[in-house]
């Protein structure tokens, strides 16, 4: 089989809803479905691997189905839509037959958000549509909201039948849904399907008619819908946001696509700034974790000191990483899977922020921090002694990757160490610090030790 013969264009799986600096989660996915839900991080600080940050993360969700056997609308063939000044109000549109199903959504921009929709069904022929338009509601554990999918690892096929297996937890009372934590309202009249977890809208519509409702998803009383008026609130808040964005370079800034993609993308790095339940701001991993990688999140802080002004989304990630995270002993501990490279991702960061914003008030903060994460990077290196399996010089073996396998990760923990080493001799360098030569000769010895092992290849 040729490869354009089964080869297809890929499909985003799923576009968050949250707004920055937000205490919850909630993403649009493919299919329609709606997984809204907190960051609840409890990691301890140290070397650990906290697997809780997935597999035992509490949400709930809602999914629009159609018919009477609560079936899947078509995801591969949907239209989506986004907005074109980036805005995270995302659209998608279903044709079934002679119906047309749109679903808009979007957050409020409140710490604790909330989400809105609202859905457009229109019927497409010269004959009379009567159908019934489903919104399944459970709570449970994410992965099973997924369908068991690991985040993004494996191809985007969720079933229905997965969500029908899980019982319930919610029931309606008044004109209200709720599982006694979340709650759903929505403007048109419904019946609650008790048997199958679903509230069912009747769906009459002569030809070419259409019908819209709108819904409201939150934690507590639900009051009010104003969709229309928080929808404003939020472009409005989006754009005072992206009016941030100054640095593109003129050929980005003249070619209307490349902008929009621009915006789009800040957008998306700034919603992975959120706060957990405790107060914590965090640069949280993409996809539904939550938890930390800074070697991952060094390349959003980058990428925001290049393209505008977020110092006080940026300023506050590096209390989270030196007053929380920063062990004893100089070490920048895990907030999740712990790599051997985070010490040196966190500061590379700090020498790319303050290279960015000359902020010596922000270097005086951190100083001590960031020179006893050298010092810990210096000291454990050189406690390495070469041996037959054993590369001297170089960090000993850990956990380098995802991967569970401890070993000597040359080609990633030490070339974070190195790049971040170069970065704060220049960094202290330039900020006149006395340090600045120390720095520099501990890489050049490092870099060195590594050249000598790399000849023996």
């Amino acid at each position: 089989m040729h490869f354009d013969s089964f080869a297809q264009r890929p499909k985003t799986t799923k576009r968050y809803l949250h707004p920055t600096l937000s205490e919850r989660f909630a993403a649009l996915w493919a299919e329609g479905k709606i997984i809204f839900g907190n960051y609840d991080i409890d990691v301890p600080r140290g070397r650990i691997c906290e697997e809780r940050i997935y597999n035992q993360q509490l949400s709930c969700g809602i999914w629009p189905v159609w018919g009477k056997e609560f079936k899947r609308f078509n995801f591969k063939s949907a239209k989506n839509t986004i907005t074109e000044d980036g805005a995270p109000i995302h659209a998608l549109t279903f044709r079934q037959d002679k119906m047309l199903f749109t679903m808009e959504c979007f957050c409020n921009t409140a710490r604790k958000s909330t989400v809105f929709g609202k859905v457009t069904i229109r019927n497409t022929s010269t004959q009379p549509l009567k159908e019934d338009i489903s919104f399944l509601l459970r709570t449970t554990m994410e992965r099973d909201l997924v369908c068991g999918y690991s985040d993004g690892y494996i191809s985007h096929d969720p079933q229905v039948q997965q969500w029908l297996n899980i019982t319930s937890r919610w029931y309606k009372t008044g004109d209200l849904y709720t599982d006694g934590t979340n709650q759903l309202a929505f403007t048109a009249p419904t019946t609650w399907n008790r048997s199958k977890g679903a509230a069912v809208f009747a769906v009459e519509l002569d030809a070419e008619q259409e019908t819209s409702f709108t819904f409201k998803l939150d934690q507590g009383e639900i009051t009010q819908h104003l969709y229309a008026e928080e929808k404003a609130k939020t472009v409005a808040f989006w754009k005072q946001e992206l009016a941030r964005i100054n640095r593109l370079p003129k050929a980005i800034n003249e070619d209307p696509a490349l902008l929009k993609a621009v915006r789009h993308m800040v957008v998306q790095l700034l919603q992975m700034f959120a706060y957990t339940t405790e107060g914590l701001l965090v640069p949280r991993q993409g996809g539904l974790q939550r938890a930390i990688w800074p070697t991952e999140a060094l390349s959003v802080i980058e990428g925001l000191c290049r393209v505008g002004d977020f110092g006080d989304y940026i300023e506050p990630i590096f209390a989270t990483y030196f007053n929380h995270m920063q062990l004893a002993n100089g070490e920048v501990g895990a907030m999740g899977i712990y790599w051997g490279s985070i010490t040196a991702a966190v500061l590379y960061s700090f020498c790319q922020y303050c290279n960015t914003t000359n902020n010596k008030d922000f270097f005086r903060t951190y100083r001590d921090n960031v020179y006893a994460g050298f010092r810990y990077i210096k000291d454990l290196r050189r406690s390495v002694a070469d041996s037959d399996e054993i590369a001297g010089g170089l960090f000993p073996p850990l956990r380098g990757i995802d991967w569970g396998h401890q070993f000597q990760c040359w080609t990633s923990t030490d070339v974070f160490n190195l790049l971040s080493l170069d970065a704060l001799a220049d960094t202290f360098r330039d900020y006149g610090d006395c340090a600045a030569q120390e720095i520099r000769n501990e890489h050049s010895s490092y870099l060195a030790d590594m050249k000598r092992h790399f000849k023996k290849y």
